[in-house]
């Protein structure tokens, strides 16, 4: 389906999990939908966790699902990351907060914060 959408990305471990842990209740109408939102997401990048909706991001590896205000703070943390190419000093400055503060939400959220770009 990734290569019907026009794309070469892969699908990361974590994203593939919450993809195969999914009840799928539109099928494969549905999983299209999915595929094609995330490979809009990653770019030029192969699909994370991150690029797949907010209904996937929770109970993979064990983790809680984030409340509503924690997705919206890691979403935002994530989109500043993009902004800013990866500079994680720019995105903190961006969100107002500290660079000890970004890397505490990075591993709060499951997120890298060794990678370059999110």
């Amino acid at each position: 389906m990734i290569r019907e959408l026009g794309s070469r990305a892969r699908i990361g471990n974590r994203a593939l999990s919450a993809l195969m842990n999914h009840a799928w209740p539109g099928n494969l109408h549905e999983l299209r939908s999915v595929l094609g939102s995330a490979v809009e997401a990653a770019g030029d990048r192969d699909i994370g966790l991150v690029d797949l909706g907010p209904e996937f991001r929770g109970g993979v590896d064990g983790r809680r699902t984030l409340s509503r205000i924690e997705a919206l703070e890691r979403d935002a943390i994530v989109g500043a990351l993009r902004e800013s190419n990866g500079n994680r000093v720019q995105a903190a400055e961006a969100l107002g907060m500290s660079r000890s503060t970004l890397y505490r939400r990075l591993r709060l959220f499951g997120l890298d914060p060794h990678r370059t770009v999110l």
